[in-house]
């Protein structure tokens, strides 16, 4: 009876030792999410003047058509005599813009859809693009690769965002200097939502940069394009600013908010660059816009921003070289969020 007895009470001691167990399980998520950055749209025209250049091709002075039509009367530019044979012209501009000028300059580019870092571009969306100047004349409107030009400060084109391009080459043959094009890079930022992290953080100060440079390859009698064409530069930038956003649907269109937990605010900022500056030859870049501010000391990112360097012949009454010359043109943009 007692060996019984003192079983129970082991047993008792037992199950009183099990009772005080205790277990916690606990499980969290991780959101990982990185910027990406790429060459998205492009578009080429020719915005030169409304008539035709004629000059003396010995002495480089001026002339007229008529002259050049064999009219004597015309030849005499004060007490300078210009013989009608060296007198030559360029095509003659019509109302409408018919004369084709503007057809001899094109863009050719490969593009892919976008694909994500570190990620090879795929035949899938892959396209080869040959685009032609659009017409010669005062406010022509861009002949671009993704979307159409609305010819108004909104040059965005949410269509770009999902291209990239992969190489692309300018082609000038325009008897005058004039073409214009341009080049638009495109950001995405992280697909986290900076809107909760608290006021315990001095705040998202998003800087950017955009630089561009020109280097010669070939030059024509020792003169670059860049020299002959008198080439000048600009950058702006546009972004488009998380405000109480998740970022469900962050790799789709700009404002498209189908299927998104909430309702999408953007906030949309312009950082406008400098206006048209003569673009530097050789190893100095061109500081175009600077570490402007896209936000400072707030908790907003932005999500998408696209910058345009547009490039712009100035040299437009003079002819274009026939000797072949090369440049190469290399834009650099930069977008942190700075830790001061």
């Amino acid at each position: 009876m007692r060996k019984m007895l003192l079983s129970a009470v082991a047993l008792l001691a037992l199950s009183a030792t099990n009772a005080f167990a205790i277990n916690l399980t606990f499980q969290f998520d991780v959101n990982s999410s990185g910027p990406s950055i790429y060459a998205c749209n492009a578009g080429i025209k020719h915005g030169g003047g409304d008539k035709n250049i004629c000059y003396d091709r010995v002495t480089g002075g001026t002339c007229t058509a008529g002259c050049a039509a064999g009219k004597e009367i015309e030849c005499k530019n004060g007490v300078n005599y210009t013989a009608p044979k060296n007198c030559v012209c360029t095509g003659e501009f019509d109302a409408v813009g018919n004369q084709g000028t503007y057809r001899m300059d094109f863009l050719q580019a490969n593009t892919a859809d976008w694909q994500d870092n570190q990620t090879a571009a795929t035949d899938a969306g892959k396209g080869a693009h040959i685009l032609t100047a659009d017409k010669i004349q005062t406010g022509a409107k861009f002949n671009q690769i993704f979307g159409t030009d609305s010819g108004s400060a909104d040059w965005t084109v949410p269509a770009a965002y999902k291209k990239q391009i992969k190489d692309m080459t300018i082609n000038l043959g325009s008897e005058i200097y004039g073409a214009e094009y341009f080049v638009d890079i495109c950001y995405r930022g992280p697909q986290i939502d900076y809107t909760h992290n608290g006021s315990t953080v001095k705040g998202l100060n998003f800087n950017l940069k955009a630089f561009a440079t020109i280097f010669d390859i070939k030059k024509a009698d020792g003169v670059s394009y860049n020299t002959l064409s008198k080439l000048q530069v600009k950058a702006e930038a546009k972004c488009i600013v998380e405000d109480n956003f998740d970022y469900c649907l962050a790799d789709v269109l700009p404002g498209d908010s189908t299927g998104c937990g909430q309702t999408a605010t953007t906030t949309h900022n312009y950082t406008k660059g400098t206006t048209f500056a003569a673009i530097n030859n050789g190893v100095n870049v061109s500081k175009l816009i600077n570490e402007a501010t896209i936000l400072a000391g707030n908790n907003k990112t932005p999500r998408f921003c696209q910058i345009r360097y547009s490039f712009k012949e100035t040299a437009r009454t003079s002819m274009r070289k026939w000797k072949l010359q090369q440049a190469r043109i290399c834009t650099y943009t930069e977008i942190t969020e700075p830790t001061n």
